[in-house]
């Protein structure tokens, strides 16, 4: 079984326990704002956890983890 969440651009997928990864991001895009004054957070970002990996996220608060 596959699971597929989709942000602002892009795609999460939880993968099938048969493969590697437990979970693949490809190809994932963040901004805020718009125009000129957009903060382009990540440019096609794509990366594969393994299983039994552990992943922390760090950062201030507010700098869009969620």
């Amino acid at each position: 079984m596959t699971e597929s969440t989709s942000g602002q651009s892009g795609t999460a997928l939880a993968e099938d326990p048969a493969r590697g990864a437990m979970v693949t991001v490809e190809d994932l895009h963040r901004s805020y704002g718009s125009g000129a004054a957009a903060v382009h957070a990540l440019r096609g970002v794509s990366f594969e956890i393994p299983r039994g990996e552990l992943v922390a996220l760090k950062g201030r608060s507010g700098s869009g983890k969620t």
